[in-house]
């Protein structure tokens, strides 16, 4: 019987006294173990930069509602401020429109001196003298 299916020869398992080897813990040489230290510390990193990054933009959120806040509280008192100012403008000028007409003119018209007017003197100087010769003098009928 000399053939391959028996136990004996060099078909078979071999000796039993030889243990068989342990696959359960396989062996990881030192590049695979500095790749994994590698990834951990990556991974470690990452995460850090998320939270300090949902730290960040909360502060942001906070921020920008503060600023909106802030604005709508300041755009709603220069409203407020505004709507006074034209009421009184409004009263100013419909009591003076009431009296002398060329007094009333004289304050819509600025006759002030400008900085820039008073080396080099334009027409409009003569503009401005004769609306302070008819508010002085309206009914006098000046002549020009």
């Amino acid at each position: 019987m000399g053939g391959m299916g028996g136990m004996g020869g060099m078909g078979g398992m071999g000796g039993m006294d030889s243990a068989p080897p342990d696959f359960s813990m396989p062996t990881v040489g030192p590049l695979a173990e500095w790749r994994m230290t590698q990834e951990n510390k990556l991974a470690e990193r990452a995460s850090v930069a998320a939270a300090a990054l949902s730290e960040k933009q909360a502060e942001a959120r906070s921020a920008l509602d503060q600023f909106y806040a802030e604005r709508k509280v300041k755009s709603e008192a220069k409203a407020k401020s505004n709507k006074e100012e034209e009421a009184s403008f409004v009263a100013d000028r419909d009591a003076t429109m009431a009296t002398d007409s060329w007094e009333s003119i004289c304050k819509m018209v600025d006759l002030n001196v400008k900085d820039g007017e008073k080396d080099n003197p334009k027409p409009v100087d003569r503009m401005r003298g004769m609306l302070f010769k008819l508010k002085a003098a309206p009914a006098a009928g000046v002549a020009f």
